[in-house]
């Protein structure tokens, strides 16, 4: 994996919503402090539903 780019697999706490805001939070200060730029949200072939909780999240930011 690349260093100039973060990757973040929802895949396996895609049930538990607040893990998920929790999670995201802590990937967006980690990127801020490596000065990363670009992430990769692996939400699965399934993840319709997931994917939608993650846009919700990036719209409030």
């Amino acid at each position: 994996m690349s260093k100039s780019v973060s990757h973040l697999d929802l895949r396996d706490i895609a049930k538990n919503g607040r893990v998920i805001t929790t999670t995201l939070d802590k990937l967006f200060v980690e990127e801020e402090q490596k000065r990363v730029h670009k992430a990769e949200i692996i939400t699965g072939k399934d993840g319709e539903q997931l994917m939608k909780r993650v846009q919700k999240y990036l719209d409030q930011k």
